[in-house]
């Protein structure tokens, strides 16, 4: 890894050390994948698992195609390095805490050379329930400005990250998140563009 360029795409969103100035919504993810993924496009869905989410873009018309290591399902792909068509779309929802560092600059990599247009979900490392710590085989906790800086060291020039939480912030959780540093929004939805 280029440490400097990583540092200096990192000091890009320096403001995002405050988690709060990273936006929040309380779509779900699913819901914000479905709005921004258009009809009729060709969608990879890395970490397919049963493939729910092809289930989902039927009735968009999208043509669906999935990748996993894991091969209790039926996959069109088994190996990320081994995938040489193009696609409109790329998804992977909560997988990138399974990678490690240099796992997922590789698959950030290889994403770059078959899509413009990539989306992405992880835990929320602020989130105080610690999600990421209840499965052992979660290597890796990724803040938004560490991912928005592997993204751009992949090549995608436009990142946005919004923390999702699906139930509204009430005053409550406002006040205890700012005297603690401790987000309630669960999960990170990240948008990545060429």
């Amino acid at each position: 890894m280029k440490w400097a360029e990583y540092n200096k795409y990192r000091q890009e969103v320096l403001d995002w050390l405050d988690f709060r100035k990273v936006p929040l919504t309380n779509k779900k993810s699913l819901e914000l994948a479905l709005e921004i993924i258009p009809e009729k496009a060709k969608v990879l869905d890395i970490g397919a698992g049963n493939r729910w989410f092809g289930k989902e873009l039927k009735a968009k018309k999208c043509v669906y195609k999935s990748m996993d290591v894991d091969k209790t399902y039926k996959h069109d792909y088994y190996d990320i390095h081994k995938i040489n068509e193009k696609f409109d779309w790329v998804v992977m929802f909560a997988v990138i805490e399974h990678l490690s560092l240099d796992e997922a600059l590789s698959y950030f990599k290889k994403i770059a050379t078959i899509t413009n247009n990539f989306i992405l979900t992880t835990n929320n490392p602020f989130f105080p329930i610690g999600f990421f710590f209840d499965d052992v085989t979660h290597k890796q906790a990724y803040t938004p400005r560490t991912l928005y800086a592997l993204l751009k060291l992949s090549g995608f020039k436009k990142i946005d990250v919004l923390r999702i939480s699906p139930s509204k912030f009430n005053i409550f959780k406002k006040f205890i998140s700012y005297f603690t540093n401790l987000d309630f929004a669960p999960e990170l939805f990240v948008i990545a563009r060429k």
